[in-house]
């Protein structure tokens, strides 16, 4: 049974509501380019190159066949798993007292019965307003386990995800997790990843924040060549609940965070890594005047005024940690802005 985690009210998703994007005609469509002609090229490059065999003309052109179709045309076996694990769930942590930040490793087999252990596990610490799902360098090509886990962030009944034939939805029963999630994403959230960070997208459960996917949500059909290689083509688009394909083009975030896949590789391990030669503060931390909003959310949230200078960043040890990860940061504010934002609609009912 799951408890001690505030629901989200009509005023949080009215919120994300107004910041999800709506469709545009241009979505998943490939910027537009001059086409060359292909067999016209190719007689001039016979005709004209000096020494050029028939063979290595052929690899030259199915290398850039290759090459700008990528990852939608793959030669050879499947790529593996970046995260190089296989743990469901990589880490759980809390921040600010009220949120959580859970990363996955993998999206398969039982992701949805993996979270909810984690989520009660957090909980043994207080309750949750908020929750920040990490997908950042996460595959996985499990879409009945991407939808299942969606579905424990909605009360919505019905397929989440459609990949060819097969429609995927929640299992049911188990008490639905009414809580806002900002899913954090990168150039190396790939395949079912993508649905799962699509499906909360869709269900109005969250944001995505972060940068764009990697546009491997598909399904692959393998075809042997004559010369016994193999090729992976991505023939069935995975589908939302609404109909909408998820782009080839990968997943554009709500909310974009300019960083390198090295940097997000850095604060996935660390989020208090900072680029650059560090300099640790010696000297004692004065402790900060306490202000007149800080008395206000004493009286509105009855949080002693210890835990609220504790939220606040700043710390009385003589060195102190910062949160230094610009995805996560830009997470955690959208949910305590939603944090407030409910509060306020529960004063003025």
């Amino acid at each position: 049974m799951m408890k001690n985690f505030s629901g989200c009210c009509g005023a949080c998703a009215l919120i994300l509501g107004l910041l999800l994007p709506g469709p545009t005609a241009r979505e998943g469509r490939a910027a537009e380019t001059q086409v060359v002609p292909f067999e016209e090229l190719q007689r001039l490059v016979r005709e004209h190159l000096a020494d050029a065999s028939d063979e290595e003309l052929n690899a030259a052109a199915v290398r850039g066949l290759i090459d700008q179709l990528r990852p939608h045309v793959l030669l050879g076996a499947p790529e593996p798993s970046t995260t190089g694990t296989n743990e469901l769930i990589l880490a759980a942590d809390r921040y600010r007292q009220d949120f959580a930040r859970l990363r996955v490793g993998d999206v398969r087999d039982d992701l949805a019965g993996a979270l909810r252990t984690a989520i009660d596990k957090v909980l043994e610490e207080g309750p949750l307003k908020g929750l920040v799902l990490d997908l950042r360098g996460t595959g996985g090509g499990d879409y009945a386990a991407a939808a299942r886990a969606a579905a424990m962030f909605t009360e919505t009944e019905g397929p989440l995800l459609r990949v060819g034939k097969d429609e995927h939805a929640g299992k049911p029963g188990g008490d639905p997790v009414l809580i806002p999630v900002m899913t954090l994403t990168n150039g190396e959230t790939a395949g079912a990843a993508e649905a799962l960070a699509a499906a909360l997208r869709s269900v109005k459960a969250g944001l995505i924040i972060g940068s764009r996917t990697a546009g491997k949500a598909t399904l692959y059909e393998e075809f042997k060549l004559s010369n016994g290689d193999s090729v992976r083509i991505a023939s069935q688009p995975v589908q939302l609940a609404d109909g909408k394909s998820i782009p080839r083009t990968g997943l554009a975030p709500d909310i974009q965070i300019v960083t390198t896949l090295e940097e997000d590789r850095q604060y996935l391990v660390n989020p208090y890594w900072e680029p650059g030669p560090l300099t640790p503060r010696t000297a004692p931390t004065p402790r900060r005047r306490i202000t007149e909003a800080d008395l206000v959310r004493q009286r509105r949230e009855g949080i002693p005024l210890e835990r609220i200078i504790a939220d606040s960043g700043e710390s009385t040890n003589s060195v102190t940690r910062t949160l230094q990860d610009p995805a996560l940061l830009r997470a955690l504010d959208m949910l305590k802005a939603l944090t407030v934002v409910q509060m306020w609609r529960k004063e003025s009912e």
